[in-house]
């Protein structure tokens, strides 16, 4: 008959198993989601930058699109624009053909741990595992 330490001990390495079962399937599956996260910027939000002289940055579980004065470009459903923004208020600059670019960067990511990775923001939005990105050449204040 075993002493119940000798049980508990048993259900300690079970858990501590099982745990480290589901940290490594979190890890493959974090791993899959920054290799997508990255491959969409090549092919998606790098082009369109490049195309408008837009830049990207990334950060805190957030994403943005900019302009080179430094205006931020908000989307706007109903004509599928970005629109440029200063301090002031509308900054006139309109970017039609955005809808594909910020259902990309605005795709759910879905995070079902405490034990995310470093970094890692949850349910974000891809766009916010993305690394920032500037065109060559484009100065931004």
């Amino acid at each position: 008959m075993r002493r119940p330490s000798q049980r508990r001990e048993q259900l300690e390495v079970i858990a501590e198993t099982l745990r480290l079962k589901i940290k490594k399937l979190e890890d493959a599956y974090f791993e899959r989601v920054y290799t997508i996260a990255e491959t969409a910027r090549q092919e998606v939000v790098i082009p369109f930058c490049d195309k408008h002289q837009i830049a990207f940055r990334a950060g805190n579980g957030t994403c943005v699109l900019f302009t080179p004065g430094g205006n931020l470009l908000e989307y706007q459903e109903h004509n599928r624009a970005l629109h440029e923004w200063s301090d002031k208020g509308r900054a006139g600059r309109v970017i039609r053909g955005a809808k594909t670019v910020m259902a990309t960067i605005n795709m759910n990511v879905p995070c079902y741990t405490d034990t995310m990775p470093a970094g890692f923001p949850g349910s974000g939005g891809l766009g916010s595992l993305m690394d920032d990105y500037t065109p060559a050449g484009l100065k931004t204040t």
